[in-house]
């Protein structure tokens, strides 16, 4: 038996060099700290996540730290961002220094900011 991606717990996820091209060039964007949030319609019924962690971020170890904090935040907010959406997240120096709990507060915000967020349900971790 197969299982769906939301059954599983993955996220759809950007791949392709061209896909984040198209974010970044069209889409809106919300620059913090720790990161910049991109959001795009895509016309699909699913929202689709991309992680960007540089070099710059750190050592592979703690690339990956950054990344899985991100992809789990994610994860756990996945019903407050709206669907048919491709979103972009660029992890910035300042992120590697930083708790999961920063990392969602941020990200948070700048979805509500760039007004990607369905519902009142992403503010509750704002205050």
């Amino acid at each position: 038996m197969i299982r769906s991606e939301k059954a599983s717990g993955r996220l759809p996820t950007l791949k392709k060099r061209a896909e984040f091209a198209r974010v970044y060039a069209r889409g809106k964007y919300k620059a913090g700290r720790l990161l910049v949030l991109y959001g795009l319609p895509n016309g699909r019924a699913v929202a689709r996540f991309g992680l960007v962690v540089g070099r710059g971020v750190g050592s592979a170890v703690v690339r990956n730290r950054v990344r899985r904090r991100l992809r789990e935040i994610f994860r756990r907010h996945r019903n407050a961002f709206k669907e048919g959406y491709d979103y972009v997240v660029v992890a910035r120096q300042a992120a590697a220094g930083e708790g999961s709990r920063s990392l969602e507060q941020e990200l948070l915000r700048a979805a509500k900011i760039i007004g990607v967020i369905k519902d009142a349900q992403g503010d509750r971790h704002l205050h």
